[in-house]
């Protein structure tokens, strides 16, 4: 991977960045539900007169607009991308940004039920690609497994879904004529 001074800008290819909506509709929908509890638990509060249950519904109301705020901070806050290119997977985020030949990936599957999980031949040959400081090189040497995969990407982490960015690696890894006529054009969003 040639050194890049703007590493945090996705190359040409497919481009698959994080899933906001999901994130900002799972986070309204709490919102909703810690609005209707605090509703709820203030009515009841009112009915007793109570100083107890009042204070009950002011922590739920405080800690349904921590969550909402933390949320709604979090999808905006990603400035993560995936890119499939011709020669591999690139990924730019907390650990830096590094490359998955495609040669090097051996398999692609979900894991439970909201990760894709990557299997790879080695993650020497992983290292070899990366870019970062040197704690996000550290991280991503040590990075756990998932199961059976060495790298797992969250459906946060995918606007196109989980089983969508499957079946895009799985075909980009199996047919390297068909891989070049995905990637071949000028940057393109892999949306469901």
């Amino acid at each position: 991977m040639a050194a890049n001074p703007n590493w945090s800008h996705p190359p040409a290819g497919l481009l698959i960045r994080p899933a906001r909506r999901r994130l900002l509709r799972a986070t309204a929908l709490l919102g909703l539900l810690g609005g209707l509890a605090t509703a709820l638990s203030a009515l009841r509060a009112t009915q007793h007169g109570a100083i107890l249950p009042t204070l009950f519904t002011a922590l739920i109301g405080v800690a349904t607009l921590v969550a909402v705020a933390g949320g709604v901070a979090a999808a905006f806050r990603r400035r993560s991308w995936i890119c499939l290119t011709p020669e591999g997977i690139e990924v730019f985020g907390e650990y830096g940004r590094y490359r998955v030949d495609w040669d090097n990936l051996v398999d692609a599957g979900p894991h439970l039920a909201f990760l894709a999980g990557l299997r790879l031949r080695s993650r020497a040959a992983l290292l070899t690609t990366h870019q970062g400081t040197p704690r996000q090189r550290e991280l991503l040497a040590t990075a756990p497994a998932y199961g059976p995969w060495d790298l797992a990407f969250s459906s946060v982490d995918l606007d196109c879904g989980v089983d969508r960015f499957i079946d895009l690696l799985n075909t980009c890894r199996q047919d390297p004529e068909r891989r070049a006529q995905m990637l071949r054009a000028s940057p393109s969003r892999a949306r469901s």
